[in-house]
C-alpha cells in the first residue's frame, strides 16, 4: 500500500437509526476531521458473517483525499454489532483507534429502523408496527434475528446494547466515546463541542458547521431521486471539500422534494408497551454500566433524570 495513504482513526461503530449519519456529516465539516468518500463502508462487518476480508488497499482507497487532518473519519453503524470479532479485526489493522458510539432510546429507535426499511419497500406493504414486532420476536426466539438476510427484520435485537457496550468498552476503555441521540436533537452544537473535546480539537470552528438533521426515516416517492440522494451522500466527499454550502443545498433539496412520512403505519400505544418492556432490563443495565464508566448525563430511558 502507498504510504501516502492513510486508514481512519476515528470510527462511528453505531447503532443504525441514532443519529450516526448527522454525526457524520457535521463532524466531516470540521477542518480536524477528513470523512471518508462514503459513510458506510463496512469493511469490518465481514468479520462478524466469517466472510472474507477485502483487500486493505481498497478500504485506503476511500482515504485518498486525506491529508493532513488529525482526525481520519469513517462511519458504519453495523460494527456495534459485530462483536468480539469485528473488535480483533479492527485493532489488528487500526491499532488503537478512537471510536464514537452513538445510542438512542431503544422504543423510538425500533419504530425508526421500522419506518424507515417500510419506507425502502424492504417490508411488505401490510406490515404494521405491531405485525413488524411479531416477526422479529420469531426470528429472535429462533436464533435467526441476526442473519445478514434478515437485516430488514433488526429493528428489535438493534435496541438490546448492554451486552455489545460492555465488549467495545472493555477492549478500548477512553478511546470509545457514548454519545445520545436525545441529546444531539436537544442540543448538536453542544454535543459537538463534547466530541471536540474528548478529540482534542478546537470548538472555534463549530458555529459555521451546518446541524441539520441528516437521514431522516422516510418513504420517498421516485426511486431514482432516491440514487441520486444516497450517490450524493455516499460519494460526496470530494464536493464537501470544495463547496461544503452547495453539497448540503443539494442533500437537502433533494430530500425536501422526495421524503415524506405518509403512508408509514404508525406506532400503536399496545406495541410501545409491550417494547417498553421488553427492553426494561437491558436499558437498566445499560445505564449501569455507563455510569460505571463515568457517564452522568444520561437520558431518561437509561436511567437519567431526563
Amino acid at each position: 500500500m502507498s504510504q501516502c495513504r492513510r486508514l481512519p482513526n476515528l470510527i462511528i461503530i453505531g447503532v443504525a437509526k441514532a443519529g450516526t449519519t448527522s454525526l457524520f456529516e457535521y463532524l466531516a465539516q470540521h477542518p480536524d476531521v477528513c470523512g471518508a468518500d462514503e459513510k458506510e463502508l463496512y469493511y469490518f462487518s465481514a468479520s462478524r458473517f466469517g466472510e472474507e476480508i477485502a483487500p486493505l488497499e481498497s478500504y485506503a482507497d476511500h482515504f485518498r483525499h486525506c491529508t493532513g487532518e488529525r482526525w481520519v473519519m469513517e462511519a458504519t453503524p453495523g460494527y456495534f454489532f459485530g462483536g468480539v470479532s469485528t473488535i480483533s479485526h479492527m485493532q489488528s489493522v487500526l491499532g488503537r483507534p478512537h471510536l464514537l458510539l452513538s445510542l438512542r432510546d431503544p422504543v423510538t429507535r425500533f419504530y425508526s429502523y421500522y419506518a424507515f426499511h417500510f419506507g425502502q419497500g424492504h417490508l411488505p406493504s401490510y406490515l404494521t408496527p405491531a405485525g413488524y414486532l411479531k416477526e422479529c420476536l420469531q426470528l429472535r426466539a429462533d436464533g435467526r434475528d441476526g442473519q445478514r438476510e434478515h437485516i430488514a427484520y433488526w429493528g428489535l435485537s438493534g435496541g438490546c446494547y448492554v451486552d455489545q457496550l460492555r465488549s467495545w468498552s472493555d477492549a478500548f476503555g477512553d478511546r470509545l466515546h457514548v454519545v445520545f441521540l436525545e441529546h444531539l436533537k436537544e442540543d448538536p452544537q453542544k454535543m459537538l463541542a463534547e466530541i471536540c473535546e474528548w478529540a482534542g480539537i478546537a470548538k472555534e470552528a463549530l458555529p459555521d458547521i451546518d446541524v441539520t438533521a441528516a437521514n431522516p426515516s422516510a418513504r420517498y416517492r421516485s426511486s431514482t431521486l432516491r440514487t441520486l440522494q444516497l450517490s450524493v451522500r455516499e460519494r460526496g466527499a470530494a464536493l464537501r471539500g470544495r463547496a461544503p454550502g452547495v453539497y448540503r443545498l443539494a442533500a437537502r433539496a433533494m430530500r425536501s422534494v422526495n421524503a415524506t412520512t405518509a403512508g408509514i403505519p404508525a406506532l400503536d400505544d399496545a406495541t410501545r408497551r409491550a417494547l417498553d418492556d421488553y427492553y426494561r432490563d437491558s436499558n437498566a443495565r445499560t445505564g449501569v454500566l455507563l455510569r460505571s464508566r463515568g457517564y452522568r448525563n444520561l437520558p431518561g430511558w437509561a436511567g437519567g433524570s431526563e
